[in-house]
């Protein structure tokens, strides 16, 4: 009866276990999507809002980045980046200087 109890509490902490690392891995996964410099604009023009709400972070030289964070059950944080050349001139000359072309 006992080594029958110890198997069972060896159950139950393997798949408490498993259900851990299965929910951190979904929180972990990258959500970094390469978007064209259209769908780069639209998100990124998109206006504050309680359920959405974009936010230019910055540039590595070559590509644009942005963060969009989502509300609701399956929402989150993603990532959206696109090359800076792609870029219509005047708006990838703001973001080569630095500058945030789309400030909140």
């Amino acid at each position: 009866m006992v080594a029958g109890r110890g198997r069972r509490v060896a159950t139950r902490a393997l798949l408490i276990g498993a259900f851990a690392l299965a929910a951190t891995a979904c929180v972990l996964v990258e959500r970094h999507h390469r978007v064209d410099a259209d769908e780069f604009q639209r998100i990124a023009g998109m206006p504050l809002g309680s359920m959405r709400h974009s936010e230019f972070l910055g540039t590595n030289g070559t590509r644009a980045y942005l963060t969009l964070f989502t509300a609701g059950s399956f929402g989150g944080e993603d990532v959206y980046s696109c090359e800076i050349d792609a870029l219509p001139p005047e708006l990838a000359a703001r973001i080569r200087a630095g500058e945030n072309p789309w400030p909140k």
